[in-house]
Order: C-alpha cells, then structure tokens, then sequence
C-alpha cells in the first residue's frame, strides 16, 4: 500500500507529521487499523539506515503525495548521524 508512493519506496525524507496522513490512509483500507500499528510501521521506516543516510542529505522533507513539506534542519540532521552508529 504505502509502496505505491515514490516518496516511500524511495525512502525521501518525510513530513514531520506525516504519521496522519498515512493514518488516514491504512485506517481507510483496513478499519481495524491502530495508531499504533501506524507508528511501528513508520519508527521501522525512518530508523533504516537508508532513509537516515537521506535524512543527512537532502534538503527537504516531503508528503506522501511528493509535494515538499519544509526543511531538514542541522540538529535533525545530527540525530540522524547519531541514529547511524546504532543502526546496522
């Protein structure tokens, strides 16, 4: 489901926030669907080493439909460096 988005399936930097949008989206397809759940699936997500290496690289974080949702500041950055060393 969430594949279908490129931003996704090419581990972009996401909106902060973003965690309502695909609340809404799982929630439409699977009712039962919990926040929960939806936040298991995006702490797996953004704590891969890919996506924290774009978190170090690029400039701006987006939605799940590509349009940009604001700037990747330096301390997000730095967390992410830290995230790294822990991160296999």
């Amino acid at each position: 489901m969430l594949n279908a988005f490129v931003v996704w399936r090419e581990q972009q930097p996401l909106a902060l926030g973003i965690e309502r949008q695909i609340f809404q989206l799982v929630a439409a397809q699977q009712p039962s669907a919990s926040k929960r759940v939806v936040q298991k699936l995006l702490y797996r997500h953004t704590h891969q080493r890919s996506y924290l290496l774009k978190i170090g690289q690029s400039g701006q974080r987006f939605n799940l439909d590509g349009t940009e949702d604001g700037a990747i500041l330096p301390e997000q950055r730095e967390y992410a460096g830290r995230l790294l060393v822990m991160v296999k």
